[in-house]
């Protein structure tokens, strides 16, 4: 098991056990279309289920006094309101989001000589798809149109769009199309503005954050913008090429270049 990175054996802790509270499958419908980052929204009873994955085993160490640091060290590293990274060393490509709901230490006595005792962890995810551990990342340049293509996974994912414009060809009123595996546009939206080289849109389809940079200033651009954010949805892509679907995204405008189309994502799972 590592837990942000690190692998817990690496303070002495041996996990025998591991077991999720529910499979996360069969309820994408839920989710589809829920608007916003996980941690700020509420969707009340159509909110799928959270996940809890419990595990278990020994802390061991050399010496009683190790023990005692080895314990506080699990403690620190997954104390409470931090958020956490888990993964798992049979799944080492993906990667779940949560915090620890509750760390039980068992006959464990601070005062005695013992060098190994028991625990049992629990970590509640409250977005239960697991994702992608090393982001995607895919861009492109010249003038409009452009597209992208991105991988889908089992469950939808957003994505983190960057756009810049150019110095001779400037980007006037640039559009982004959300197309399915057979090019229809499934949603769009737009930016009402006049980018150069020095001027970038930065759009975050899960915070449904808008920023535009001119030259190191960074301020809010979604007074420019107008349409419907999305997630990359599997439901979207061929289901003949799983277990890899793509869909695309595509940059249109009235005219102009971009020295920049980018567009950043982690494949998400159920």
């Amino acid at each position: 098991m590592n837990i942000d990175g690190t692998d817990v054996s690496s303070y002495g802790v041996i996990v025998q056990n591991r077991r999720s509270s529910k499979a996360a499958a069969n309820i994408k419908q839920a989710y589809k279309g829920a608007p916003g980052a996980w941690r700020n929204i509420r969707l009340g009873r159509n909110a799928p289920d959270p996940l809890l994955w419990t595990c278990s085993g020994f802390i061991t160490a050399t010496s009683h006094a190790n023990l005692l640091a080895q314990v506080d060290q699990l403690k620190w590293r997954t104390r409470p309101n931090k958020e956490l990274t888990l993964q798992w060393s049979d799944q080492s490509t993906i990667e779940w989001l949560g915090y620890r709901q509750s760390l039980d230490i068992q006959g464990f006595v601070p005062d005695w000589i013992q060098t190994a005792c028991r625990f049992t962890l629990i970590i509640f995810c409250p977005d239960p798809r697991a994702r992608n551990a090393a982001p995607s990342q895919s861009s492109t340049s010249g003038t409009a149109p452009l597209t992208r293509t991105i991988d889908v996974g089992s469950a939808p994912h957003p994505i983190t769009i960057t756009i810049t414009g150019n110095s001779s060809q400037q980007l006037v009123n640039p559009v982004v199309n959300y197309r399915d595996y057979n090019n229809a546009t499934v949603s769009s939206f737009s930016i009402s503005d006049t980018l150069d080289e020095t001027e970038t849109y930065t759009i975050n389809t899960e915070t449904h954050v808008v920023e535009k940079t001119t030259g190191s200033v960074v301020t809010n651009g979604g007074g420019n913008f107008s349409g419907t954010m999305f997630d990359c949805d599997p439901d979207d892509a061929d289901p003949s090429t799983w277990p890899i679907g793509t869909v695309s995204v595509q940059l249109t405008a009235d005219s102009g270049d971009a020295d920049n189309f980018q567009v950043n994502y982690r494949r998400r799972w159920w």
